[in-house]
């Protein structure tokens, strides 16, 4: 699968891999559609991420998280959701996310840790055309 450099999520400083720890979630620099209600191609973009690193331990889960906003600086709403077990998130598993249509020009992702954990995860994530 070829992936577009443009459609990768990096953290704000360039870094490609998606960070989190045991208190603090992590979000993606937001890339620009250059339009409202984008429809894509006809075809659904996905969300794809892979775990790349994790010491996380303790608490049960992760919450993966697409936002949308129709303005760079603005405030973020959620678009899609899902959550997954801490135990199922091993070095090297790929993980899917559907986007979904008419989403507003800027979109983000959002990585939040559950409960009473600690350690760390490291994902990729970019949005591609299946």
């Amino acid at each position: 699968m070829i992936i577009d450099a443009a459609l990768v999520l990096k953290q704000t400083d360039g870094n490609e891999t998606l960070a989190t720890n045991a208190t603090t979630g992590v979000t993606s620099d937001y890339i620009d559609f250059g339009t409202e209600k984008w429809q894509g191609t006809g075809r659904p973009l996905t969300l794809l991420f892979n775990v790349v690193s994790s010491t996380a331990g303790g608490g049960t889960d992760f919450t993966f998280t697409i936002e949308d906003c129709d303005t760079a600086g603005g405030t973020y709403a959620t678009i899609a959701t899902r959550t997954i077990a801490r135990s199922e998130l091993t070095v090297g598993t790929q993980w899917e996310m559907l986007v979904p249509f008419n989403t507003r020009r800027y979109v983000r992702f959002k990585i939040t840790p559950g409960a009473s954990m600690t350690g760390a995860l490291g994902v990729k994530a970019a949005l591609v055309n299946k």
